[in-house]
Parts: C-alpha cells; structure tokens; sequence
C-alpha cells in the first residue's frame, strides 16, 4: 500500500504538479478502491484535502450508490471506458453536486491494470441551467402551435432503456450488432413515443388530427426513414445531444414527404430521453426541383428551354456562377430576393455586385466549395440584410449552382419559442404571489419562487410532491379544499386560509386540455392579512364612530370610547381627558392599568398634569417616546411608569379651534405604538371632539327649551287672571243694561222722558 501512494506522484507518466495545475479534478484510486492521486481541483470541488483521503476509499461517493460505483469499476477492468457519464455525488459538507466523469484504466510497467484514473467536472450549474429550461418548456406552448415549421414532441424512455440493455448485453459490439439485426430499427421505433406534433405537421402530412401520430412512428416512417433512424439513435447513444440529416422520406397521406430533420434531446433529458423535439423543414419542392434539374442537365441543348422554365418556377432561388465568380443564371426568385433585375446581374462579379458579402460566413462556405468541390448544405445570418438563408451548393468544374431560400420566418419562430419560454419563466418567477401548477391527483408540477418560499422547499423539489404535504403538512387534501372544488364544479373556486400566522385567499382555476378535459388547476396563494384587518379595523372604526355619535352625555362618550378602542389600539393603557379651562381642572375618565387606583373618573390638576397644554391647543400629538428616561416626571406620570407603562400618546381633541381634552394611549415598551396606532388615534380623538361639541349644543339647547317653557308657562298664568277679570266685567255690564232698561220703561210709563240716550245702549233702545 505504501508503495502504490508513493508512486501517486507519478501517475501515467505525468508529474504531480502538472496534476495538480489542471482546471479539473484528477483523481486516482487502486484496484481496491482507495485514493492514490488527488490533485489541488478535487479539493476545491469536494472539500476534502489530499491528506485526508490518501489511502482510504473515495469518500464523496454515497452508500447508495457504492453497488453501482463498483460495477462501474468492473466495466472498466473489462475494457468499456466510461465518458462523460453524470452521477450525483457528495461534498465533504454533506451538499449534494453533480460531475461529469470519464474514467480511463491505469497499468503497471508489466501492463497489467493497477487502478483508476478519473477526470471529473462540476457541472452541478449547468444541470440547474438545463433543469430550468426543461420546466419552462411546457410553458410556450403557444410558439410550439405557431410555428410554420412542423414540430414533434417525443418520449424516448423506453428506448433509451431498450439501448441501455443492448448495451450491457453487447458492449463495444453494439453497433455492429445493430448493424447486423435491421429488425432493431423498427422495434427502436416502436418504443418511442410520440406526445404531441404542431398543426403544421398535420398539414405537412395531409392530417385530420393529431391522434393519427399518437400510435408512433411507423405511421409515417418509410424504408429510408428507417436507415436514418438507425444513424439517429447510433448518435445520440453514443452521447450526441442531437442530430440532424439534410434529406429523410416519410410517407404522408398524398404520397412520399422529402424533409430535413432536425432532432435534440432537450435539456435536463440527456439521461431518461424523457422529451425529444424534432423539426422537419419540407424540401419537397427542393428535392423535386433537384431532381428535375439533374435531369435537365443532362439532356441536350434541346431541354436547356425546360431547365429554364423549371427553375423560373421554383419558389426558392437558385444561382449558377463560372469559376470567377461571374454570374451565368439567376431565376426570377433569386433575382428578386436580390432586389435586383436577373439581366442586370449577368455577366458581373457577385463580389462586385455586393462587396458587403465579403467575409461574411456565405462567401467563406463558397470559397469551400469551390476549393473542395464538395457539396456544402449550411443556414446562416447575412447581417447585412438582416435575414437568415438556407444554401445548398453544388460545385462542379465550372462552377457554383446555389439554391437559396430565405428562412428568416422560421428562425424568427425558433427564436421566439426560446424566448417565450424565458420570458414565461421570468415572469412567473416575478410575481409576488405563490403560484403552483398542479395535476389532477394534486401532485406538484410546477412552481414559481414565491411557492418556494412558501412551502420551504427548493423549486426542483417540491415537483412530485403533493400539495397539501408541502403547504399545510397533511397527509390528505384539506376540508373544503377549493382545488377538489374546482375539479367538481369546472370552474374557479376560492377559500380563506389561515396558516402560518398569515390570512390568505387561496384561488383553484381548472387547466383543461385541447377536448375541454380538466387535467389540472393553477393554485394561487394570496396573503391578504393587512386587507382583511385594516377592512376589521375600518368596520370597528365604524362601530365605535357610531357609538360615540349616539352617546348624549359626556359619560356616554366616555364609556363608549373606552368600551371600543382596545379593538383598535392595542394599549396597555387608555384615557380620556375632559379639560375646563375656567376652573384649571381635567376630567380623566380611565380604562385599564390603575383603574382601581384611579377610578373611572378622576379629576386632575390641569396645567400640572398636561404640561404640553400648548402644543394640544395647536393641535399638536405628544409623544413620549420613554417615560424611563424623564429627569423629572409628574406625579400621574410617575404613578404610570411604576405600573409598567413606558411610552405615551396624548392626542388632542379639538372642535371648532378649541381644545376640548385629550385622547391619551400608555404602552409597556418605549417606543411602541405604530403610525397606524396615531391614525386611528387622531381619527378617534376627532370623532370625540366632534362628539363633545355636540353634546355640549344638545345641553345648551335642552336649556334654552327649559327656559321658553317657563316663560311660555307664566304668561300662561297671567293671561288666564286677565281672561278670568275680562269675563267678570262682561258679566257686570249685562246686569247693568239690564237695570237702565227697567229704568227708562218706568220713566217712559210714567210720562217722562229721558234727556239723552244712555251710552251703554245701543240706538233705540
């Protein structure tokens, strides 16, 4: 054992220090496993140092894991060299970290194997990079139905398993077993399967729908479809995150489709092959053209005519340039795509005729062409016009046929479904509201970084999860769970939720899919606690506003204040001060700490007991941030900070610019009450002005009425005695008539007549 770690500063004839240097990690370990070779990037990406692991078993690999490292171990001895494989490891912290690993045998001088030799990279941010895009994938949905190009979406689970098991059955001989078993091709196929394709597809192969895709491959795929399958899957089993083929033939409704496909295997897949998205570009009518301009060519002058109409007729556009670069043909298309006309550019040089091509990618890929005479199928930028093309060039001993066709549309689509997807995630991730998407069994399928927040979980692990074990911790949905509601109901549904000392209006809105399925909800989280108190303080406000506006005494007031503000100000302490400045004395009226002591009505020496009377007259809120710390503090203040009250609030109540009192909040810390403590306060104390001014005119007018009535009761009494003298004279003058009647009878009777009528008679009597 000594010996193999002294040979660790030499391991494969490369010295310690150039080990050591390397931006990877490098580590060795021996036939039984243990550390011989650890260099300077391992203990930066691991955590241990070399002298820790010198001669003991690797360290970062988990228990769990040590069955598969072994076997590992065994395929190497048996010569199946690991590249680029991805394991999760561990720290020597006990964080988790992903590597890349490539492994190679290590031998002796004899040229029998002595150990292992491994490069390993961190690629634990990269696999976080490729994870986020993974999630934002679904969310694009809208590009992915859009686009002009005809897209795939693929599951190749089961075929990445089927080549994993012919891998291990095969080894290095996989290939050739492949190569020798066709049939493979068409069961390969049949293990993918095919999740969704975009409306242009169906158009491409003359569909109804996309339920005629769902049963796999072989519903489209044609004898040559197969041979290029079998390139395909050869390429990414050997480790190819994509591939691509310029020209495969499927069968379609209407007949054979020519198209250029592109596959990849999207991020954070490579291991499962869980999504596949493959594009096909339609060149059928390229292909058709090809091949009839092939045949063309080879006729006789005699069917140079039939070439000509045949490349006028092509939508794409096609140039033949001679050896130097001058122009033979352009059709109709190109010439057009040029903005110029096709007989003004005959005979010129295409570099004079467009200088600003010079450098740029197609004028070098040209240049290759002609230099190689080789066939070159490339789509690049031209910046200079500020669109992309697709070329297909063809060299031959006298010169370039170039087919041109402007594909800005389609990569202006490609770019956007990326886009989409980054802006999706950006914006999701941006709004202040928890936010789940979840399945129909309410398991976790997608969350924004405020659901993290919430559930206490990392975004990649909460997926999976159900809901109701992350949020509230059970181990069954709620009661009344408003998600269950909508999946009955079809429609949104809402709940108030307390949990985690917080109020929170949690909505469900039903995600359906193309026939109107539901298949899931949008969960949001609101936190409404600050609306639903302030709408609870307002409706108290409202109560206690009403309270005071009824009261008609000063001791209504009081009481009802009293009564109804610890709902609103959470006071160790409240008071109410009436002042009287003609006597010099307040009335404090007091609920809470010292009530016993001082009662609930207390008369106190104005000017001694307020000495800030001045600033209340202005209207003015004094604070008394620390009782503790007054040098000399009043009697009353003093009786308060002995019980415990060391913070104060008297807030002046004022009426018509006259201060009438003062509404006085006492707290147990210095410093505690809030703005909204003083706004409440201030509103309070305006009510009870208001209050106190009309208390005071009910009483001034309850007066004026005891008044009139006093006054209106004595003129009474004095015009019943006028009446009662007035009906006693009425009484006297009807006797007296009576008697000068009798009187002037007797005279006239007797003879005699009176000298003059008596006043009290009317004529003629």
């Amino acid at each position: 054992m000594d010996a193999e770690i002294g040979r660790s500063d030499r391991i494969s004839g490369l010295d310690f220090d150039i080990l050591n240097a390397a931006p990877l990690a490098i580590i060795a370990i021996d036939l039984e496993g243990r550390v011989i070779e650890w260099n300077a990037a391992a203990e930066k990406i691991f955590g241990w140092k070399r002298e820790e692991v010198l001669g003991q078993p690797l360290p970062y690999i988990p228990e769990e894991e040590l069955e598969s490292f072994k076997a590992n171990m065994t395929r190497t001895l048996t010569g199946d060299r690991i590249h680029g494989a991805e394991y999760e490891r561990r720290r020597k912290d006990g964080s988790r970290i992903w590597i890349r690993v490539s492994n190679t045998l290590l031998r002796d001088e004899a040229g029998r194997p002595s150990g292992f030799l491994g490069i390993i990279e961190d690629i634990s941010e990269f696999r976080k990079t490729r994870q986020d895009l993974l999630e934002s994938e679904a969310r694009y949905r809208g590009v992915f139905e859009a686009s002009p190009v005809s897209l795939w979406e693929e599951d190749g689970t089961q075929l990445k398993l089927y080549l994993d098991q012919l891998r291990a059955e095969h080894g290095e001989g996989l290939e050739a077993y492949l190569e020798t078993h066709p049939e493979e091709s068409a069961r390969c196929a049949s293990l993918v399967k095919i999740l969704d394709v975009n409306p242009a597809t169906l158009e491409l192969f003359g569909a109804e729908s996309k339920e005629e895709f769902l049963g796999g491959l072989d519903a489209t795929f044609s004898p040559e479809s197969y041979k290029v399958f079998h390139e395909e899957i050869l390429a990414l089993e050997g480790g190819a995150l994509s591939f691509e083929r310029d020209h495969v033939v499927f069968r379609g409704a209407k007949g054979p489709i020519h198209a250029k496909v592109r596959v990849a295997i999207a991020p954070g897949c490579e291991e499962s092959w869980s999504r596949i998205y493959v594009s096909l570009t339609d060149i059928g009518e390229l292909v058709a053209a090809e091949k009839r301009l092939s045949e063309a060519f080879e006729r006789e002058q005699s069917t140079r005519r039939q070439v000509t109409e045949l490349l006028e007729s092509m939508s794409d556009g096609f140039v033949a340039l001679d050896r130097n670069w001058h122009y033979r043909y352009i059709n109709a298309q190109g010439a057009a795509l040029f903005g110029r006309k096709a007989e003004d550019l005959i005979g010129k040089h295409i570099w004079t005729e467009f200088p600003e091509g010079l450098g740029q990618p197609f004028h070098l890929r040209y240049e290759e062409a002609m230099r190689e005479q080789k066939a070159v199928f490339f789509e690049d930028y031209y910046e200079p016009w500020d669109r992309y093309f697709e070329n297909r060039v063809f060299p031959s001993k006298d010169g370039l046929s170039i087919f041109y066709h402007d594909i800005t549309t389609r990569v202006t689509a490609e770019k956007a479904l990326l886009k989409a997807s980054r802006e999706w995630r950006t914006t999701f991730d941006s709004m202040i509201d928890p936010v789940l998407v979840l399945d129909r069994e309410l398991r976790i399928l997608r969350g924004n970084l405020a659901s993290a927040k919430l559930t206490g979980c990392g975004l990649k692990e909460m997926v999976g999860h159900h809901c109701f074990k992350l949020v509230h911790q059970a181990e069954c949905s709620i009661e009344d769970c408003p998600v269950e509601r909508s999946f009955s109901s079809g429609a949104p549904e809402k709940l108030d939720l307390v949990f985690q000392d917080r109020i929170y209006l949690v909505t469900a809105d039903p995600i359906r899919n193309e026939h109107g399925e539901i298949i899931g909800a949008v969960h949001t989280f609101r936190d409404v606690t600050e609306s639903r108190q302030a709408r609870r303080r307002l409706e108290t406000l409202h109560e206690l506003t009403t309270a005071i506006l009824e009261a008609r005494s000063v001791e209504e007031i009081a009481e009802a204040t009293l009564a109804n503000i610890s709902g609103l100000i959470a006071a160790r302490r409240l008071s109410l001060a009436l002042f009287d400045e003609e006597t010099g004395k307040a009335r404090v009226f007091a609920r809470g700490l010292l009530e016993e002591e001082f009662g609930l009505s207390l008369q106190l020496p104005l000017e001694d007991s307020f000495p800030d009377i001045e600033g209340l007259r202005k209207g003015e809120i004094i604070f008394i941030e620390d009782l503790g710390k007054l040098q000399t503090p009043d009697a009353v203040l003093l009786r308060l900070r002995e019980a415990g009250i060391l913070s104060a609030l008297n807030i002046p109540m004022r009426a018509s610019g006259v201060l009438l009192g003062s509404l006085n909040l006492g707290f147990d810390r210095p410093g505690a009450h809030t703005e909204m403590d003083i706004e409440v306060g201030r509103e309070v104390a305006d009510t009870i002005a208001i209050a106190l001014e009309q208390a005071r005119l009910h009483e001034s007018l309850e007066s004026h009425a005891h008044d009139l009535e006093t006054r209106v009761e004595e003129r009474t009494s004095e015009l019943r005695r006028a009446v009662s003298l007035m009906a006693g004279r009425e009484i006297r003058m009807a006797e007296l008539k009576k008697v000068i009647k009798t009187l002037r009878r007797q005279l006239k009777e007797a003879g005699l007549r009176p000298e003059a009528d008596d006043p009290l008679l009317g004529d003629g009597e």
